[in-house]
């Protein structure tokens, strides 16, 4: 299995990474026994003492990760313990992905269900009042009003 490395500078919440050049690129890697795809450790025969960066990608899975340790094996071996980067190696259906955004959180604003104000949307609304008698209503629904609002919301762009 071939192992593509790099030395990657980006922070790692970033969706698209800049590789740059491989700095080392193994061919003869293999995964340790009782690993998974989301963290594998694969083994190789090499110099400990090489560069093998921080981040790799992995042809046969399709993915990116990040090297989180390199250890030294008996017989001449490098075991190289790894952690998925889902940002990049799903970056193109995550860019392609539509979606509504209510609200953003940070690292500094940490309660997801305060809307900000940061990102400006303009949303169009489309809002009719229907009047309904008691009986047209399941029983189930206690109001203390007669009348209901329904918003429909009919889409949306970003206002500028």
């Amino acid at each position: 299995m071939n192992v593509q490395c790099y030395k990657i500078s980006d922070d790692p919440r970033v969706v698209y990474k800049n590789l740059g050049a491989a700095v080392n690129n193994i061919t003869n890697a293999y995964l340790k026994e009782d690993t998974d795809v989301i963290n594998p450790t694969v083994i190789f025969t090499g110099d400990i003492s090489k560069d093998f960066g921080n981040y790799c990608y992995i042809e046969p899975f399709q993915r990116y990760y990040f090297i989180r340790n390199k250890t030294a094996l008996l017989g001449g071996k490098v075991a190289l313990d790894l952690e998925v980067d889902v940002l990049m190696s799903y970056q193109t259906s995550i860019l392609m992905t539509d979606a509504i955004i209510f609200n953003q959180g940070s690292d500094d604003l940490c309660n997801a269900l305060i809307a900000d104000g940061r990102l400006p949307m303009q949303v169009n609304t489309d809002t009719r009042t229907f009047m309904f008698t008691r009986g047209e209503l399941d029983p189930a629904i206690s109001l203390q009003t007669d009348n209901i609002v329904f918003s429909c919301f009919t889409g949306g762009s970003k206002s500028g």
